[in-house]
């Protein structure tokens, strides 16, 4: 093989090729770092809002489109930070998610009951933090007429004793569920909140 017969614009030529080669290869590989889908039941051709928790307020990340089947996503290039997001619904409907570890995962849910429709896949974090969500809520929900039966009962100590006592109860089962929570996942964003 003679290296003379080798012009520089052949070489050039190459270089070139190689240069349109690797930037069409760079842009076929390259994968958002953040992937969310959404089908949200009840809602289509609008707008809802990405947002995310700083403290007790929500900070708008972004809009996003609603097509006529109720399918919206989120992509970007860099990763979110770690944290509670939410999905801003018309109506002022809401519901939170994580944001942490993977950020490639699908959510499903209906706008008549977004808690108990609430579907994620793809996203271990979670699943930890919907399973937290929903026993929370429903702890809530047992308290709340204890605490509506206490009020009215002021001063009948017997009475506010026994109704004390169940919300005791209740209140040692989420405490038993956050120490489990934090022994079995120790490492997870659920077990920091």
């Amino acid at each position: 093989f003679n290296f003379q017969s080798i012009s520089m614009a052949s070489i050039n030529k190459c270089l070139i090729y190689f240069l349109i080669f690797a930037g069409s290869v760079s842009r076929i590989m390259a994968v958002d770092a953040t992937n969310i889908k959404f089908q949200v039941k009840g809602i289509r051709d609008t707008f809802c809002l990405l947002a995310y928790s700083y403290g007790e307020q929500k900070y708008v990340r972004d809009t996003l489109r609603v097509d006529g089947a109720g399918k919206l996503a989120f992509h970007s290039k860099e990763k979110c930070p770690e944290g509670i997001y939410s999905l801003i619904i018309p109506g002022k409907k809401f519901f939170d998610f994580v944001m942490d570890g993977p950020q490639n995962f699908s959510v499903e849910v209906d706008t008549l009951n977004m808690l108990t429709s609430l579907k994620i896949k793809g996203s271990p974090e979670n699943d930890l933090f919907l399973g937290y969500t929903k026993f929370i809520d429903q702890k809530t929900k047992e308290v709340m007429p204890l605490r509506q039966k206490a009020e009215k009962l002021m001063g009948k100590k017997d009475s506010l004793d026994i109704i004390q006592a169940k919300m005791n109860k209740i209140d040692a089962e989420v405490t038993k569920y956050q120490e489990d929570l934090m022994k079995l996942h120790p490492q997870s964003f659920t077990a920091k909140l």
